[in-house]
């Protein structure tokens, strides 16, 4: 018969997977989402200001797309990276406390995180790695979130 922990453990990972299947969810939903025009820019004026110099240009305003080109093709609403997927997956893995690193590893090659991907998610998370030094028979290394609390 199991003991509570185990049960609690079990629960904790059920939890987790349902929310992980919600976060992946949302995230395909992004990518396939149609891309929405962008407005267009009102037009330029052909007469200077009074307050501006004749002759000298307007300024430019990089920030605004292209006429034609889609929200989705600006900087900020591109859709999510490998790598933003895989901060995103990390964080909710590493949210309750240290996990061996070891399953880390096997549940991002589940969840279609390449090894390299995790460990660019790691860096831009500042995780930490951190030996296990419970009493077991076997150390182990943990990863865990940069404030949270060494040990499990």
């Amino acid at each position: 018969m199991p003991s509570e922990h185990k049960i609690d453990a079990l629960d904790e990972q059920a939890r987790f997977d349902a929310s992980m299947a919600e976060i992946f969810a949302f995230l395909d939903r992004l990518k396939n989402e149609a891309p929405v025009s962008a407005p267009t820019p009102p037009p330029a004026a052909s007469a200077p200001d009074a307050g501006t110099l004749a002759g000298t240009p307007p300024p430019s305003h990089a920030a605004a797309p292209a006429p034609g080109a889609s929200v989705v093709d600006t900087p900020a609403l591109r859709p999510p990276t490998k790598v933003a997927e895989a901060t995103v997956w990390l964080r909710a893995r590493l949210a309750y406390g240290p996990v061996p690193a070891t399953h880390l590893y096997a549940g991002a090659a589940l969840a279609g995180i390449a090894s390299r991907t995790l460990e660019r998610a790691k860096r831009l998370l500042g995780a930490r790695s951190e030996v296990d030094r419970r009493a077991t028979p076997r150390r182990r290394w943990c990863w865990r979130l940069p404030g949270s609390r060494p040990g499990r």
